[in-house]
């Protein structure tokens, strides 16, 4: 019995491999790119929508204003009760928010809560 002829060089009794894939000539464009819509360099007018200025705060300045340790401020990130703004990795605090919601919690509601 005869071994079959290996068209790839390698290991013997490889066999034969699947054809390899053919890239498109260069210049072609793929079928994803010829299926986007290009750029125009237009820029269309939009309603201008007003912007409202919010003055946000740290945690340092909230621990000061609130006169609380930044310890139990990131508790209360952590448990959601208080809200907060999250700019890449800093944590931001909208004042007038806190103090709505200092304002208007009692220590009733918040005591024994987990």
């Amino acid at each position: 019995m005869t071994k079959p002829q290996n068209d790839v060089k390698g290991a013997p009794g490889m066999g034969r491999q699947s054809e390899a894939r053919v890239s498109p000539p260069r210049g072609s464009t793929s079928t994803f790119e010829r299926s986007r819509p290009r750029p125009t360099g237009r820029i269309v007018a939009t309603q201008a929508v007003p912007v409202q200025e919010i003055n946000l705060i740290d945690i340092n300045e909230l621990a000061k204003r609130l006169s609380i340790p930044k310890g139990t401020l990131y508790n209360w990130v952590y448990l959601r009760r208080i809200p907060f703004v999250k700019l890449g990795r800093a944590l931001r605090f909208n004042p007038e928010e806190i103090e709505r919601i200092v304002r208007s919690s009692s220590t009733l509601e918040v005591a024994g809560r987990r």
